[in-house]
This record gives C-alpha cells, structure tokens and sequence, in this order.
C-alpha cells in the first residue's frame, strides 16, 4: 500500500515553486524540438526505450517532451518526478512494482507497466524545482555511473532551455508591448532595418496615413520602392537622400517638409525626421522615421499637445516599471546567477535606461517649445549648483576617466533661478565635455562675474568640434562626442532653452590645441549683494 504521508508531500516552496513554473509559460504547451532532442538523446545514452522532460504542476505532471510513451500528461500524486523535485538529486527506482511509495500510481499499475525510473530534477535559477529529465523501462535495471552523469548534465541543458525560453517569452511580451504603444501614438512611426533598408514595421497611424494597411515587411518594402518623395518644392529626392537611407548612415535628422507620393498617385505634404538606431557596440542596426502629415495646419498644434500627453502617460509609465523590474533582477545574485542571463538583463537594462534618457528629452523640447515647462525660482549661490552638478556627473566622469573640477569665485553674485533646471542645463554641457574629453584629462569647471552677468565656462581638451558644425552644436539631435557612445541628440538643444527661459544665453567655442570651452550666462542678482 502507498504510504498516505509520503503520497501528500509537496516541497517546502510549493506555492512559490508553482508561481515560477506559471512564469515559464511553458505548461500544456506543443511539442517543441529542442525539448524533443534532449529526450531522445537521453534514451539513447541510457538504453531506455521511454524518456521524458517533465513539468510538475499542482496535481498534474506535464510531458513536455516524450520518447516511448503516449501519455502527454498524469496524476501526480504517487509520480516518480513528483519525489525528484523533493530530494533536488539524481532519483532512481530499480523496481517500482516492489517499492510501496510508486506501485500504486497508474503508470506503474497500469497498461503501462513503468517498472525502472531514473530522474534529475530541473531546478531553476532561483532554487526551485520545476520538473525533471527522466528516463523509464518497463523492466527492472539500473544505470552505469557513467551513464547518470550524463543524464545529470543532460538535465541541466534542459534547464537552461527552459530559462532561455523564458526569456524569449519576456522578449516577445515586451516587443508586443512596444507595438501596442507605437500603435497608440498619433503620429506615424516606420522602423527600417539595416543595411537595406526593409520596412519592418509601420505603425496604425502610418498605415491610415499612407492608405496601406499592412505589417508584412516584403509588401512593405515594395509599397515604399513604388513611392516617390518630392522637396516642397517639388524636386524629386533620391532614394539615397530619403531620410530612413540617411538616418541608416548615422544621421540624426531634424523635421523637413517633404511631400510623399503613393502609388496611387495620391500626394500629401508632411513634415518628416529619422534616427538611427544603435546598438552597445556603436553599429547602426536600425532606422526610426518619424512624420506628420501637414494638409491640415491647425490640427498640428493640438496633436503635438495630445502627442505630448499620450508619450508621457503611455510610455514613460511602462518604461519607468521595466526598468524597476530589470534593476530588481540584477540586484538580486539568485534570482539571475547565470553569468550569461546576467549579461542580457544587464544589456537590457541599459537599453531600457537609454529609452527612458530618450523620452525624457524629447518630452522637455517639447514641453519648452509649448511654453510648458515650469519654473520655480529661487535666490541661490551659483557654489551650491555647481556642487550639484558635480554630483550628478561624478559616475559619468568616473566610467569615461575623466576628472570634473569647479572653481568657484568668491565674490561671485548669487543669481535668481530655478535650481532644479540650471543643474539641468549646466550638466547636459558638462555631460557632453566628458563623453568628448580625452581620457585623463580635467573638464574644468570656471566662473566669473561682470556687470550684470555671471558666467560659468566648461572647458576640456580632447576633439575639437569642427568650425563648420559650431552653428549646429545646439540644434536638435545634433550630437557631439566619440563614436558608439551617443546620446539623444538634445542635451545641449535643452541646455540652451532653458538658459534662455531664464534671461541668460549660451554659445562655444572650439580650437584643435586650446579645447572647447562651453559659456553660459545668467542675469546676476545684485539685489542687496
């Protein structure tokens, strides 16, 4: 007879045990043939004519992959695997006819006649058991030790098939959550791959827009070789010259007004900009483009303010939790031990923290040029912000080797300011000296005061910025600094509207042997100094 005590053991973790397995999506799935290999290679190691990678749920054990038998579930009380995950270690029954823990369970009792078991339990990064790599005979036997250590390493594949799975899961989740936003905004958005330049995705506003309403990036492509682009003028613009080609260069392209004609002859004004999209190591792998269709004039003001609205609830929300949630794991050593998982949470969160940089610049420009952006001002030492910019620019110094110093003059006037945004402001420049310093070298950090004005120069030695690009250095998506290691394009851009918004100006100057200094004004407060 079972023994009742035995046949109600679940593991001390059940009920977390259950919640990580749901994460793996993976239980009363197909067949897949990854899975499918595993067990075929641990028959075939093994001399077994049955093998199986299996997934312990509540009552049910789930075949996830199966060799020799045509159950694709059972019970799982009395179940071999439902031990395994229990002793965490190899599990073998010589004889399960004879052993009063399994005789009873239908498997063994039944047509099937399970007589020899040998079991390795998949246990997850996190330490629990999900289910295991097993191999069954319908004869009483035993194994070589050669033999279980190759079953033990075969189950540890499984595992780490599993956790790639569940990856992929997560990737595919997020992807379609980016869609589902993407679709969302008012305004179209194309993604071109690299290098040729393949519509990979348009989203529900392009697709209105253009009249084609179709994801399928071969008639895609085709739909976008049969259009012809036109300066508003009405000169006709080289493929080369469209802006996904561009941005697939490595431009980072301002709004232009262009005129796009579809195939049907159809032709409207719009107002178009790309980007490129790039990845850790500086190659660009990507193209977004960006336009607006610019018949109706007086919508554009009451579309950019709903495009403002919608990017900030739907985008920055979702974006602001995966980057908790990426943070989470990686603080957490066992919830991701595996060096190489560790690496793609850790890629996945720098592209996360890249995409949060990215939608919170491209919400202040836009707030700015709405007149948006408040301002709360306050009588404040010009010392006390330049040690909050250092503050906030030490770990960017710090992982490009380069030392950030202020001096501070002592009869400097206080000015009259809102903190929070000059801090802002003047870091974007000191942010924009490190990435463009040379290594080893200071960005120093001076003031001076005359007349009415007090002045902060940000001075560092490394590429100069070429005379002819010195007009565009504050211009949108403009960027200056070493190759793969960009930015938005907007913090100068910012920098300088918020100066601006405060009485004061901006402007640089750039040598090949002296450096680059950035200035910056702001109105003095003289007011009882």
């Amino acid at each position: 007879m079972p023994n009742p005590i035995l046949d109600r053991r679940v593991p001390a973790d059940e009920f977390a045990r259950l919640q990580a397995l749901e994460g793996y999506h993976i239980l009363a799935t197909p067949a897949e043939p990854a899975f499918d290999d595993l067990a075929a290679l641990a028959a075939r190691i093994t001399g077994t004519p049955i093998a199986l990678v299996t997934l312990v749920g509540g009552d049910r054990v789930w075949f996830k992959a199966r060799v020799g038998l045509d159950e694709a579930d059972t019970s799982r009380p009395m179940f071999f695997c439902a031990r395994a995950i229990l002793a965490r270690d190899l599990l073998v029954v010589a004889d399960a006819a004879r052993d009063e823990q399994f005789s009873g369970h239908e498997l063994v009792a039944g047509e099937a006649h399970i007589r020899f078991y040998a079991g390795v339990p998949l246990v997850s990064p996190a330490g629990h058991g999900l289910g295991t790599l097993c191999v069954l005979d319908r004869v009483p036997r035993s194994l070589t030790s050669e033999q279980q250590s190759a079953l033990t390493t075969l189950a540890r594949q499984a595992m780490h098939l599993l956790e790639l799975r569940r990856l992929q899961v997560q990737c595919q989740e997020q992807e379609q959550q980016l869609v589902t936003i993407l679709d969302a905004l008012p305004s179209p958005v194309i993604l071109v791959d690299a290098p040729e330049a393949h519509i990979v995705f348009q989203n529900r506003a392009a697709r209105e827009a253009l009249g084609w309403d179709t994801n399928d990036p071969d008639e895609l492509t085709l739909f976008w070789r049969a259009m012809q682009v036109l300066t508003a003028d009405g000169d006709v613009v080289p493929p080369e010259r469209w802006p996904a080609r561009r941005a697939l260069r490595g431009e980072s392209l301002a709004l232009e007004s262009l005129v796009f004609v579809v195939p049907n002859g159809r032709r409207f004004p719009v107002l178009s900009g790309a980007a490129p999209i790039i990845d850790d190591a500086g190659s660009v792998v990507g193209a977004v483009v960006g336009f607006q269709n610019v018949t109706h004039g007086p919508e554009m003001n009451r579309l950019k303010d709903d495009f403002i609205a919608l990017v900030s609830h739907e985008l920055r929300t979702p974006l602001t939790s995966m980057r908790g949630s990426l943070q989470l794991l990686m603080a957490d050593e066992h919830a991701v031990p595996n060096p190489e998982f560790r690496q793609l949470v850790d890629v996945a969160l720098d592209n996360t923290n890249r995409l949060v940089r990215m939608v919170n610049d491209t919400l202040d420009v836009a707030q700015i040029e709405a007149g948006r952006m408040p301002v709360h001002v306050r009588r404040t030492a010009l010392a006390d912000v330049l040690t909050l910019v250092i503050n906030t620019v030490q770990a960017q110094a710090g992982a490009h080797r380069v030392l950030v110093e202020a001096e501070v003059s002592p009869d400097l006037p206080p000015v009259t300011i809102d903190v929070d945004r000059i801090v802002q402001a003047i870091s974007n420049v000191v942010a924009g000296a490190i990435k463009s310093a040379s290594a080893g070298t200071t960005v120093r950090i001076d003031t001076a005061s005359s007349g009415a004005s007090v002045s902060i120069h940000v001075r560092y030695l490394g590429a100069s910025i070429p005379e002819a690009d010195l007009p565009r250095v504050f211009d949108k998506f403009h960027q200056i600094g070493r190759s793969g290691d960009q930015g938005t394009g907007l913090g100068l851009t910012i920098a300088k509207a918020l100066v601006e918004q405060h009485g004061g100006r901006i402007s640089v100057m750039s040598q090949p042997v002296e450096g680059t200094t950035f200035t910056i004004e702001l109105p003095a407060d003289r007011q009882g100094a």
